[in-house]
């Protein structure tokens, strides 16, 4: 979460977010060690190919310097319309990251000098432009088509959160980014006002471990986010994913006219 104390000025007066957020306090770190389950692992050790795929990494990392670099690992694939083929990772990603895994993207964004910033790995749904506009949309569906009634419990609890954020968008309403956008301006994310024309997301969402002893047994490894582009207008706000089912109910009905 973003701090409220001032952060260490950047050159141009362009201060950025990351400056103003705290490091973790030695109380919260002692309370986040505690209450788990006894699954930590100690004794996993990299995989022998990991220094090679990683020295390829870096390798062309340096071919493009502050670029961006997206190499996705590929999915299964139909030819003639009929013939399946079973899923086979692309050769470029396999040989990038030494992992075999299916609908898996490879993110690079090396620095100026060529060196790799950051590794990703991953199956986001959000989509970004070079505009630069950016979207994210999330629901979360009942394998089986109906909800449990604790899992509507806590999905109902997320949709209230959810309709709770999204009437308090509005003209002038103040925000915090809850992420680390690092190469934003403090006063524009930070401690920003809203107003009218700016998009952003409300996206409530709770994530029960499946070894977390914090909280009650039958809660353990249920998951739910529901997330939606919310449009900031003059008198108030437009949710520009509406037209998706939120509530549980509406959710249920359009899992069940989905084709077998």
């Amino acid at each position: 979460m973003a701090s409220g104390g001032e952060g260490a000025g950047r050159p141009g007066g362009a201060e950025r977010s990351g400056a103003r957020r705290r490091g973790v306090s030695d109380e919260l770190a002692a309370n986040m060690r505690q209450g788990w389950a006894g699954t930590e692992r100690h004794d996993i050790e990299p995989l022998p190919q990991a220094a090679h795929t990683a020295r390829r990494r870096a390798a062309l990392s340096a071919r493009f310097p502050g670029e961006r670099l997206v190499i996705p690992a590929g999915n299964p694939r139909v030819r003639a319309n009929d013939t399946y083929h079973p899923f086979r990772a692309r050769s470029d990603y396999v040989h990038l990251t030494g992992d075999r895994s299916e609908d898996a993207v490879l993110a690079l964004e090396p620095g100026e000098d060529g060196g790799p910033v950051r590794v990703l790995r991953g199956h986001d749904a959000g989509v970004e432009t070079r505009t630069p506009y950016t979207a994210d949309v999330t629901r979360t569906l009942p394998v089986s088509g109906t909800f449990s009634p604790l899992q509507r419990t806590v999905y109902d609890a997320v949709h209230d959160a959810q309709e709770a954020g999204i009437a308090a968008v509005r003209p002038g309403a103040r925000f915090r980014d809850f992420h680390d956008c690092a190469a934003a301006r403090a006063e524009a994310y930070a401690d920003g006002v809203l107003e009218s024309g700016v998009v952003l997301t409300v996206e409530p969402g709770p994530y029960f471990q499946a070894d977390d002893l914090t909280v009650p047994e039958e809660y353990r490894g249920i998951g739910v986010r529901i997330e939606d582009a919310v449009l900031v207008t003059e008198d108030g706000n437009e949710n520009l994913s509406a037209a998706l089912p939120r509530r549980s109910d509406e959710v249920e009905s359009w899992m069940a006219d989905l084709p077998a």
